[in-house]
């Protein structure tokens, strides 16, 4: 049984590679540390030449920011500095499992540097890869919702004979929202305060440091400080809703986004307890550590906003907080929704938007006048009207999306209705999935008035459930045909651009459930890594779909398997 998770972090290239440790039968006290922040000149290195050993390290963050001057690794606050200096423990005999080539390419790497023995050395931490300096990142957040104080990296200790798994991971930064949090003064609800409360001096170092290093083109203008400061803050909420937009569009739950897992650039990073979506379900809950479901699905993008408006609070001491918070409640919605809406649209198939087929449709008719407004609600009512379908019949969120791409103007959705009730719920699934949010005891007196019985589907028996999932998708896929017969004959597309636009709907992620990740667990756990292997090679191509491959509802039993902050 895996213990713990030791997560190693490298600046500006992407990598994975997985070590596992065959443990001695001996007791064991170990804390986990990060590895040297790097900066790779990709840019200049030949594809597949560089050695580990000629990799460029430039360790700009610890050339920059302040080091912690202690330096003993023991539990303390670690006070006005941005990284403490640490030694990677060593390991007992380290092993590779798996690799991700797509990754280390981005470095240069050779693929038959994985041949070397000292390839898991280094990933191990047993050696130090030449030019690196080990750091920890100190940073604060808050977490779910509560202001908790210091956090940061090599916080993890590990009691006990165990088998212990290193992940390498790499990202142009690791620097997170929970980073600018450590200068907050005592919050008044939980009564911590960051690890530096009330040194500015130290947000606005690093505000400096990643305005040069990741917004370049912000920092080269002739604006003064402050301006610059914001402008940062505009694009930093522009990429965060963006990259929500799209964990939506793929059904796809981080499942802790506290603000020390909110990447300064906008991108997906800290997210253990993840998972994709099974069965449609807007309320469904990946990390079952969430009681209150505060991180579900639906909630992410206001999570998001709310996550930017504390970040907003740590940059007020550099720029005019009143600015800060236009920004986010303008910004925010406009882009989440713009890209959203986008996404949507791809998925279905649809090239345009409801104002430019109704724009048509009047030109058509003599009126040429757009209303975006109205363009916006149709997209929005299509697409509410489906997710309502969605989860009224337990459809299955990567599924159903892959069958639309089988539904024209001219079948009016004949072969989809037939293949999608085998990715639906059936009675028994629905009953067993019920995870109401209150007393059990209230839950049984609710129960026991039919009128409720029958709204959660308890009564149901499956035939009848059948036949009330075929009428909703019947109604909704009307709709659908319409919409897919007036952009046909109304924007301008001839048949085999639409034929091709059409396809272009089964795009939907090949993705990670949690079954496959479960067999593959059980079997490393033996010794087996092969499956392991198989399944990230299959997420190095999300959207392809094996030949002779059919689509399949994973297991009932499924819903069963849970994740947490400490899985």
């Amino acid at each position: 049984m895996t213990l713990g998770v030791v997560g190693r972090r490298c600046k500006a290239v992407q990598w994975c590679a997985l070590a596992r440790r065959v443990p001695k039968p001996r007791y064991l006290t170990r804390t986990a540390t990060a590895t040297a922040t790097a900066t790779a000149t990709a840019a200049t290195a030949k594809m597949g030449t560089r050695t580990l050993e000629t990799l460029n390290f430039d360790n700009q963050a610890l050339e920059r920011l302040p080091i912690d001057p202690e330096k003993k690794n023991y539990v303390r606050t670690v006070e006005n500095a941005t990284f403490s200096l640490v030694e990677p423990a060593p390991l007992d005999n380290p092993r590779v499992v798996a690799t991700c080539w797509d990754a280390l390419k981005l470095l240069g790497l050779s693929e038959k540097e994985e041949e070397r023995p000292e390839f898991v050395e280094y990933f191990s931490g047993n050696k130090r890869l030449p030019g690196s300096r080990p750091a920890a990142h100190c940073y604060c957040g808050y977490q779910f919702g509560n202001f908790a104080g210091q956090l940061g990296d090599g916080a993890a200790m590990y009691l006990g004979e165990e088998n212990c798994t290193v992940i390498t991971r790499i990202a142009p930064t690791f620097f997170r929202f929970g980073s600018f949090e450590v200068a907050k003064t005592e919050d008044p609800v939980t009564g911590r305060p960051g690890s530096s409360p009330g040194n500015t001096d130290l947000v606005r170092t690093l505000a400096d440091y990643t305005l040069e290093m990741f917004y370049p083109h912000i920092h080269a203008t002739d604006a003064d400080a402050a301006t610059k400061f914001t402008e940062m803050y505009r694009e930093i909420c522009v990429r965060t809703a963006r990259l929500v937009a799209k964990w939506q569009a793929v059904g796809w739950c981080h499942g802790v986004l506290n603000t020390d897992n909110m990447s300064i650039i906008g991108l997906t990073i800290d997210y253990g307890p993840f998972g994709f979506l099974d069965r449609y379900d807007p309320d469904h809950i990946c990390n079952h550590s969430d009681d209150g479901g505060r991180y579900d699905y639906k909630s992410q993008p206001a999570i998001c906003e709310w996550n930017l408006n504390r970040l907003a609070e740590d940059l007020s001491p550099l720029t005019d907080k009143e600015t800060l918070d236009q920004i986010c409640n303008e910004t925010f919605k406009r882009e989440y929704t713009t890209a959203y809406r986008a996404h949507m649209r791809a998925k279905l198939g649809l090239t345009h938007t409801a104002a430019a087929v109704e724009s048509a449709t009047k030109s058509h008719d003599g009126d040429g006048d757009d209303d975006d407004d109205s363009a916006a609600d149709g997209d929005d009512r299509l697409f509410v009207h489906l997710f309502n379908v969605m989860a009224d019949t337990g459809a299955d969120f990567t599924n159903t999306f892959r069958l639309l791409s089988l539904v024209s103007p001219e079948n009016r959705g004949a072969p989809f209705l037939s293949a999608i009730s085998e990715h639906l719920t059936t009675v028994d699934e629905w009953k067993r999935s019920i995870k109401p949010r209150m007393d059990p005891r209230q839950l049984q007196q609710l129960l026991a008035l039919p009128q409720i019985a029958q709204a959660f589907g308890v009564e149901m028996t499956q035939a009848e459930k059948e036949t009330k999932d075929r009428e909703l998708w019947g109604e909704w896929l009307m709709l659908y045909c319409r919409r897919l017969q007036t952009e046909q004959e109304r924007s301008g597309l001839d048949h085999d651009a639409f034929h091709h636009n059409k396809q272009q709907r089964s795009f939907s992620a090949i993705l990670s459930r949690n079954t496959p990740a479960q067999h593959a667990i059980d079997l490393a756990e033996k010794g087996d890594y092969s499956e392991v292997q198989r399944v990230l090679s299959r997420l190095q191509h999300p959207y392809t779909q094996p030949e002779g491959e059919p689509l399949q509802k994973p297991p009932a039993w499924a819903c069963a398997l849970g994740v947490s902050c400490s899985s």
